[in-house]
């Protein structure tokens, strides 16, 4: 038997949304990425504590210093210790990110978007992530990006 995947159709408070992304990030942290940094393994993730900050605190309205508050217990001291930002244009970027059905955010209007650049991009200048964060431009092919990726990686600060 397939089962159809329903729509979503129910728009969450955003209160409700960081404190469950919150409680998903506790669980991860403890049960999958600190058990692998106890044994001296790296780690490489998609999404972060930022990405809250971006998408809930400023995508949302929350506000920054919200989500880091809601997060505190969740991330346990367990932060990354490189952030990754790939930015650029951001109409070619959400065609990178777009599939056909589309997720809850990405029926989001553009103004959404543009609040979660603005969130990262205040997060880039916040002296408490300054020294994790590598900013990189990534317009070209996926190889061009790669390669900028490596060589941020390989710079010290």
């Amino acid at each position: 038997t397939v089962v159809q995947a329903t729509p979503f159709t129910e728009l969450m408070d955003p209160v409700c949304e960081a404190y469950l992304y919150a409680a998903s990030r506790a669980h991860t942290l403890r049960n999958v990425i600190k058990p692998v940094l106890n044994r001296g393994g790296i780690v490489v993730v998609d999404r972060s504590i930022f990405s809250s900050v971006s998408w809930q605190g400023f995508g949302r309205g929350l506000g920054k210093e919200t989500i880091l508050s809601i997060n505190a217990h969740a991330v346990e001291n367990i932060w990354p210790t490189t952030v990754v930002y790939l930015h650029g244009n951001l109409k070619e970027m959400m065609t990178r990110t777009f599939d056909a059905a589309g997720d809850k955010f990405e029926k989001f209007p553009q103004e959404f978007f543009m609040a979660c650049e603005e969130g990262y991009e205040d997060i880039s200048r916040d002296k408490r992530f300054a020294s994790i964060w590598k900013s990189i431009l990534a317009n070209g092919t996926k190889e061009e990006v790669f390669q900028k990726i490596l060589f941020a990686l390989q710079q010290t600060d």
